[in-house]
Order: structure tokens, then C-alpha cells, then sequence
């Protein structure tokens, strides 16, 4: 079974996201991966600007 830090890195995710679950269905071959926004602030995407 992966574990959500084996994602974690294979996914190349920097401090601001964690993957925080990781679901597999093998009959009907699907995989869910939850990733999270762990960080305090965020840049906005409509007007790049620093917000919380």
C-alpha cells in the first residue's frame, strides 16, 4: 500500500501542500488522492496578490 508521504514526493508538492489521503479502488482501477493547502496565506489568483 502508498502512503500519502510517498505521493508527497512524487508529486514534487512544496511545504504549502501536504497530501493528506490516498484511496485506491483496484476493481475499478481508480486512485484518489486528497492534497491540502496547509499554509497560512495565499496569493490570489485573480489579482496575485498576498492574502489570508
Amino acid at each position: 500500500m502508498f502512503t500519502e508521504q510517498f505521493f508527497d514526493l512524487l508529486l514534487n508538492l512544496n511545504e504549502d501542500w501536504k497530501v493528506s489521503n490516498v484511496k485506491a479502488d483496484y476493481k475499478s482501477e481508480e486512485l484518489t488522492i486528497q492534497i491540502d493547502f496547509i499554509a497560512k496565506k495565499a496569493n490570489c489568483p485573480k489579482t496575485n496578490e498576498l492574502c489570508s
